[in-house]
């Protein structure tokens, strides 16, 4: 076994507090660039590759004028292939192995069967540091993970469950109508989570969703698709899937620019700093030959869904940006990774952290970078892996059996031809060894769950033979949009029932 593997298996499994020994690599201080407000969209489950095709192939929607004015990063990395590790990071600026979600007690993860840990009760988020200089923050999300005390609700005054895009399009502008009302000096953050991309191919497409498409969005797909699985045409149910899905992605574009136009129309725009990310890809057999013959992942499944790999169809993610104070678009093709949000979001927006330490690089310098190093980790299903990424070099690591893979993503930009270099392994050995040296020791905690929002997780997948604990999140009644600066900050709003999914093998999880 290498050293590597003997001195840092242990710290895979722990679960973080926030690592106040990391080196701050960000060392500007804040900017008086007169941004009031903040609005940050996930759109779950998106693979870069799916959302950037309309652009490559010149389609043009509602979206494609806005994108003239906005960082686009066309190598963003996620730091976990599935939601809870990612989105922590994203609200907290720390890396998985320092904010402590998404662990488990094992070193075989089974999202199934194991409820994962929350974010460290020490680790502050940026809505609660936003909120104690004075922001109102609200949430509305179709993820029932933010209605658990996972962490990631902390700082939200409320988080309003919300089943479509659609309505969650609509609580966006009632949300904005409001801001005008305020106080001349009131500064606001929003935070939306969109499921459309999680949801459509899954258990939608049982129910029609493929037999619903136009042969024009049909041809559209497969035009788009780069998928062995679609060389045949459609007569692979996961070509279907993948066509299902390249629809839902073009909704989400839509509602992007549904955000954009309600900021402008209202006169906001110029001064809200606009942040688009997904948190994850999805797999539509791109590596299922490899996952065939790993057969690692618990439940039995091979190159579907996320969370059980490390390849970049998971881990590749749009990133957008809007930026008031500097609205000349561009397109960065150097890696950034999503732990970066927070301390550019925080400095964009004039907050002062004090002595916290943050992890990130700042964006302004972060995408001038070629051969700056990325990390991700936190498997949902199967060995704990890290990935590696140093400019166009890749290594993913199975901690348990101690393999590395090792990938040119210039020529080889679809991991399918795993290259062997001494040069290679000492490079990566070391880069293991300094991210597992960034970890905190902090003992991760469970959340409790009740058994309405266990209902929820299970109906998109998760947490399939667990079973309550029977404590919840506290709750607020009320209308879906409350907007009263009342004093339980965190609460859960819930409005909307999210439907209920089959289980089966297609199943998508996370």
């Amino acid at each position: 076994m290498r050293l590597v593997t003997t001195l840092l298996f242990g710290l895979l499994l722990t679960a973080c507090k926030p690592a106040v020994e990391v080196e701050v690599v960000a060392e500007k201080g804040p900017l008086d660039s007169g941004i009031k407000h903040m609005v940050l969209i996930a759109i779950d489950t998106v693979r870069a590759d799916t959302f950037f095709a309309p652009d490559e192939h010149n389609f043009k929607d509602r979206l494609s004028p806005w994108l003239e004015s906005a960082r686009v990063y066309t190598q963003a990395q996620s730091v976990s292939p599935w939601t809870i590790p990612t989105v922590a990071t994203v609200l907290t600026g720390y890396l998985p192995n320092q904010h402590g979600a998404g662990s488990f007690p094992t070193a075989l993860a089974n999202l199934d069967l194991q409820t994962p840990t929350a974010i460290h009760s020490s680790v502050k988020t940026l809505p609660e540091r936003l909120s104690e200089v004075g922001f109102r923050a609200r949430a509305a999300s179709s993820h029932p993970w933010l209605s658990v005390k996972f962490g990631l609700q902390r700082g939200f005054r409320n988080v309003t469950l919300i089943q479509s895009r659609e309505e969650i399009d609509a609580w966006f502008k009632s949300f904005v109508g409001n801001w005008q009302a305020s106080k001349i000096n009131q500064r606001n953050f929003a935070y939306l989570h969109y499921m459309e991309a999680h949801q459509r191919h899954t258990s939608k497409f049982k129910n029609g969703a493929f037999a619903e498409l136009t042969n024009e969005q049909i041809q559209r797909g497969l035009d788009w698709s780069k998928l062995d699985a679609c060389k045949r045409g459609t007569e692979r149910k996961i070509c279907q899937q993948y066509i299902v899905y390249t629809n839902a992605v073009l909704d989400l574009r839509d509602s992007i620019a549904n955000t954009l136009e309600v900021l402008e129309t209202n006169d906001f725009l110029k001064d809200t700093l606009v942040v688009i990310y997904s948190d994850h890809g999805e797999e539509f057999h791109d590596h299922w030959a490899e996952a065939t013959a790993d057969d690692t992942d618990p439940r039995g499944l091979h190159g579907f869904g996320h969370g059980n790999s490390m390849y970049q169809e998971l881990l590749r993610v749009p990133l957008l940006i809007w930026n008031p104070a500097d609205n000349k678009g561009r397109v960065v093709d150097n890696p950034v990774s999503l732990v970066d949000i927070v301390p550019s979001a925080l400095n964009w927006l004039n907050v002062d952290i004090g002595e916290d330490k943050l992890t990130g690089l700042l964006f302004d310098d972060a995408e001038k970078l070629s051969e700056r190093a990325v990390f991700a980790s936190h498997m949902a299903y199967g060995p704990e892996q890290v990935a590696v990424r140093k400019g166009s070099k890749k290594s993913i690591w199975n901690t348990v059996n101690d393999s590395l893979r090792y990938f040119d993503l210039v020529v080889d930009q679809n991991e399918k031809k795993p290259i062997e270099s001494d040069g290679l392994v000492m490079l990566f050995d070391q880069l293991n060894y300094d991210y597992f040296e960034m970890s905190s020791n902090g003992v991760g905690v469970q959340p409790e769950i009740n058994e309405e929002q266990l209902a929820h997780l299970k109906a998109i997948g998760y947490l399939q033979g667990a079973e309550s604990n029977n404590n919840s999140v506290e709750t607020t009644p009320g209308p879906a949009l409350d907007l009263s600066d009342i004093s339980n900050a965190g609460a859960v709003e819930q409005t909307e029932t999210i439907e209920e999914e089959d289980n089966d093998d297609d199943k998508n999880h996370e």
